[in-house]
């Protein structure tokens, strides 16, 4: 076996970003109460969207599932919105809140709307822009109403936006508005999953508003077939998340079985290697017992060892969705010639580990990143070893 088939534990998987067609929204078929629990017949007869994504990323969220319903009758828009939290009920946790972005105008004009809403019940909004932050209006508008409700392992929120509010007449057939759902968790949340997106975003920001998606308006009621719909249409995202959430799992169980194994790279218990390695990437030449890393054109990191070392396993982590490199190859050198160890195009993972079939020795070490551009500490986390009785 070459070394070219070398075993990637975290088993990447390609992440296009999904044709994401935006929203279908039908007219409520009944009374609902802003209550914030959106568990009466006219809502459930309405599809379900979700899928949220990291921004920048076309990473899928999997710690905490977000979806959402809207719907409109002659003189209001309405949401509602679920946001699994497995941390409700704990005592002074803040559970982060949504924002809703409305364009109305379509020609160019830049005008946009957001409204915010929090776990606790407190908001923000609604505020209307015209093409960037500063210049903004507070809004108001008789009927405007949200509610939040807490239960197991979630909250839910319901807004209702008075058409009034838009200055715009309500979207119909021919005229759709734009629209986007973010939601921010507790502090702390796993593997960048602070901030999450239904419409993809470039970045961190969601003024963008050219970037939301289509709120398709439907004079009727929803048919059976719209909810199938879009049950199918989530289907292969929620295969995707479990999917993800399988090979994050396997990352887990292998970080804590490298917990107690030496790094060749960084072992000096000195100074901890992670903030070693922080500084390596910044572009800070370190020599660590006979250790050299520089950076220079795509390599990032080269490791030269004073003598070979025996590895079967390599990891790399980055700390969230602005560092994350989703084309890299990784290459030792045997003794005799630099070897392809991975190529890989698609990562969607913060932490990869790469294994080896078997251990050998080697006395270089390098890593290429093809999409990290000008990010500084791109690799906050990076090491080598040799692992003791396989895997875990």
């Amino acid at each position: 076996m070459t070394l070219c088939h070398w075993l990637v534990v975290a088993l990447l998987a390609a992440a296009p970003a999904w044709a994401n067609p935006g929203y279908e929204a039908y007219r409520l078929a009944g009374e609902v109460n802003v209550d914030g629990r959106p568990d009466e017949a006219a809502w459930q007869a309405l599809p379900e969207a979700g899928g949220f994504l990291l921004p920048g990323s076309t990473r899928l969220a999997i710690h905490r599932d977000t979806s959402f319903r809207v719907a409109h009758d002659d003189q209001a828009l309405y949401l509602a919105v679920r946001c699994q939290e497995p941390r409700v009920g704990e005592p002074g946790v803040k559970l982060g809140g949504i924002e809703f972005f409305v364009t109305t105008s379509l020609a160019g004009e830049g005008v946009y709307y957001q409204v915010g809403l929090n776990g606790d019940g407190s908001g923000f909004g609604p505020t209307r822009f015209v093409r960037h932050m500063a210049m903004r209006e507070p809004m108001s508008a008789p009927g405007y109403a949200t509610a939040v409700a807490l239960g197991e392992g979630e909250w839910s929120a319901e807004l209702r936006l008075p058409f009034a509010l838009f200055r715009e007449p309500p979207p119909r057939a021919g005229r759709h508005w734009l629209v986007n759902l973010v939601r921010y968790a507790p502090a702390g949340a796993a593997e960048g999953e602070t901030f999450t997106t239904w419409a993809w975003m470039p970045k961190l920001h969601w003024h963008l508003f050219n970037y939301y998606l289509p709120l398709l308006p439907r004079p009727a009621a929803a048919p059976p077939s719209a909810r199938s719909s879009a049950a199918a249409l989530l289907a292969p995202l929620r295969a995707r998340q479990d999917d993800l959430r399988r090979r994050c799992a396997a990352v887990v169980a292998w970080e804590q079985r490298l917990a107690g194994v030496p790094n060749l790279v960084l072992d000096s218990p000195a100074v901890p290697a992670r903030e070693r390695v922080r500084d390596s990437v910044y572009g800070a030449l370190i020599e660590q017992r006979g250790l050299r890393l520089e950076e220079g054109g795509n390599t990032l990191v080269v490791v030269t060892w004073p003598r070979p070392v025996t590895a079967d396993t390599v990891l790399l982590g980055w700390g969230g969705p602005a560092q994350r490199i989703a084309s890299y190859t990784l290459e030792v050198d045997d003794g005799q010639a630099w070897r392809l160890v991975a190529q890989v195009t698609d990562n969607d993972l913060f932490t990869v580990i790469h294994r080896l079939p078997a251990p050998i020795a080697i006395s270089r070490l390098r890593l290429r990143l093809f999409d990290h551009g000008d990010r500084e500490g791109v690799l906050p986390r990076f090491g080598v070893y040799h692992v003791p009785g396989g895997a875990p």
